[in-house]
């Protein structure tokens, strides 16, 4: 059973920082659903870091640019920015990644959009705390993310396949401009590097 709870951390504590110490460290694989071949990152995250800091995390992860709601997913319970009453999302500021691991939690979701983007994040591994293990790290991954103003997967992969046609009207895409089997390693790490946590 997950039980929100308030999780504080120094203010202006920086990557690998909480509460002064070290944070143990999990293995995660997130994948985009219903795109094949699948659009994937693997990451090592502090489980310190809450579900609305791990937000800013795979945003700059997958490459999304932040412009849409989003909400986790685990089991029946979702998580997210509760500025709606109406809305029966609990608040991601006060339920962290080690909660997750501590009820048990392999696998959980990750919406970003209405519905659009379905991602499925699997707890891999689990590693204690290091010294050298503490910043965020993107360790590998396959594939471009979807342009931010692609509606979800049929749209995306219908634009693709338009975009190959030569003989089709000019696609969603200018030619050249999106390369859906580019992935930056070293640029994801760059950004990630610069997040404050």
């Amino acid at each position: 059973m997950l039980h929100s709870k308030p999780v504080r951390s120094q203010p202006g504590s920086h990557v690998g920082a909480f509460r002064g110490g070290l944070s143990n460290v999990a293995r995660l694989k997130v994948t985009l659903i219903e795109i094949v071949p699948p659009i994937w990152r693997r990451l090592r995250v502090p489980v310190h870091l809450t579900l609305r800091r791990f937000h800013s995390v795979l945003q700059e992860a997958m490459g999304w640019r932040d412009e849409r709601p989003h909400r986790f997913r685990i089991g029946e319970i979702s998580f997210g920015i509760t500025s709606d009453p109406s809305e029966t999302l609990r608040d991601s500021r006060w339920i962290t990644l080690q909660d997750l691991v501590s009820a048990g939690v392999q696998t959980f979701h990750y919406e970003y959009g209405s519905g659009d983007w379905v991602h499925a994040i699997t707890i891999e591994a689990l590693d204690d705390a290091r010294p050298d293990n503490q910043r965020l790290l993107c360790l590998s991954g396959e594939r471009a993310c979807p342009p931010e103003e692609s509606s979800g997967p049929d749209d995306y992969v219908e634009r693709i396949i338009v975009g190959r046609n030569p003989y089709a009207k000019p696609g969603f895409w200018p030619k050249g401009t999106f390369d859906p089997e580019s992935f930056d390693l070293e640029r994801v790490n760059a950004t990630l590097s610069a997040l404050m946590y």
